[in-house]
Order: C-alpha cells, then structure tokens, then sequence
C-alpha cells in the first residue's frame, strides 16, 4: 500500500501592511463672481388641442338584399315565320348504268308421262307407218260401179297400234265405209314421241276406192 501523504498545516499569517493615505489636494483660488443677466422667457404658447379624431364606428352589416322577383311574362304566341326556301343545288344526276340484261331463262318444259294425248302439230316425231294393208275392194260396190275417198280419224296409242276409227267423211249407200274401217283397224305405227316419251295421237286417214 502506498504512504499516505502528510499535508502540513499552515502556520499564522503575517499581518497586512497598513495603508498609507492618499495626500489632499491643495485647493484652487475661488473664480471671480459673473454678473447674472436676467433672461427673457419667451411667453409660453398654448398649444392647441388636437382636434380629437373619431373613430369610425364598425359598419353594420348589411342585409343582402332580397333578388328582384323578374315579372312573369305572358307566354308569347309561337308565330309561325314563312321560311324563305333556300335554293339548293341541285344535284348531279349519276349516269344510269347500263345493265348487261341477263339471258332469259327458258321456260320449263311441261313434264310429258308416258301414254299422254297429245296433239299431233306439238309432238316432236310424228307417228311413222310400219304396216299398212289395203282394204278389200267390196264385190257389190265393184258390180254398181261405186268408188270414191273415205276421211277417217284415227287414235294411235303409246304402243303404235290403232286405238279407234272415226268416221269424218264417208261414201252414202255404199259399202266402203265400212271397208276402209276394217283396214284401218290392222295398220300399225312406231309411236309418236314426246320429251323422249310415246304418246297417243289423233291422225286424219284419207282411203280411196276406185275402179
């Protein structure tokens, strides 16, 4: 451990060396005495008050005032001015395109069945002949001297055969008639066509007898 340190006490203090006093100053000769003058004071002014400014009072708040209620005006009539037409220019008027007319459809053919009558100018082949007999002269016609054409109407079917004989112009009292009936009854066709089809016709015979 280290020594403790030894402070040393203090021992009385000297006393303090007395103060010497300052030396006086030797007084000075009293001035010579100055003649006072009185002095004139000017004589005071009033001054003049000041003339107190009021204070402006704050100003009171107007009341806004009230919008003017705008008088209603009667509806006025609607009058009905004449426009005045305003001219227009007219237009240019477009050339007319030429249509290329467009070829007319043709008309659909009638749908022909087989086994139809149809007339003999509207067939597209007529009936042909395929057997044609000659009638049998009658021997009592032959003896009288009787001879002359016999007209007949013939219907020739699908099939070309002869369907039926009409009478259209014939030889009176003679036996003729009769004979150029039977021979037509034996004749046989090809048959008339149609869109592709046979069909019936009616054909006008012409017989003639003669001796």
């Amino acid at each position: 451990a280290e020594p403790a340190t030894r402070v040393p006490e203090e021992g009385p203090r000297p006393a303090e060396a007395a103060v010497k006093p300052e030396p006086m100053p030797e007084p000075k000769p009293a001035p010579p005495p100055v003649e006072s003058k009185p002095v004139r004071l000017a004589p005071a002014t009033a001054s003049k008050p000041e003339p107190a400014v009021p204070k402006p009072e704050p100003a009171a708040a107007k009341p806004a005032p009230e919008p003017a209620s705008k008088p209603v005006e009667p509806p006025k009539k609607a009058v009905e001015a004449a426009a005045e037409p305003v001219p227009q220019t007219p237009a240019a008027t477009p050339e007319p395109e030429v249509a290329t007319p467009a070829p007319a459809p043709e008309p659909p053919k009638p749908s022909t069945k087989r086994g139809d009558l149809v007339p003999i100018e509207a067939v597209d082949v007529p009936p042909i002949e395929l057997r044609r007999p000659a009638p049998a002269y009658p021997p009592i016609a032959r003896q009288m001297g009787q001879q002359g054409t016999v007209v007949l109407n013939v219907l020739i079917d699908e099939t070309g055969k002869v369907a039926q004989v009409d009478l259209l112009r014939g030889i009176d009292g003679t036996q003729l008639n009769d004979a150029a009936i039977r021979a037509v009854r034996t004749w046989t066709y090809k048959p008339a066509m149609k869109d592709d089809v046979a069909v019936k016709v009616w054909k006008t015979v012409s017989i003639s007898f003669s001796l």
